[in-house]
């Protein structure tokens, strides 16, 4: 089982954090391949990534 700062290292210290949804979608529609923005629970921001296989929808239905 991991601990709860190596699971905070993974998903938040690495990536981009962004104040609002809004500013994470504009950053996502820059991306030439499918992510998702999905807020983060342990900074309380918004990042961008891709979200889980089951998840996902075809690019198309965004643009």
């Amino acid at each position: 089982m991991a601990s709860k700062r190596a699971k905070r290292r993974k998903s938040c210290e690495k990536k981009i954090r962004h104040e609002t949804k809004e500013a994470a979608n504009a950053q996502r529609f820059l991306a030439t391949h499918y992510v998702a923005a999905y807020p983060c629970s342990f900074c309380g921001g918004w990042h961008v990534g891709h979200p889980p296989q089951k998840k996902r929808t075809r690019r198309a239905e965004f643009i």
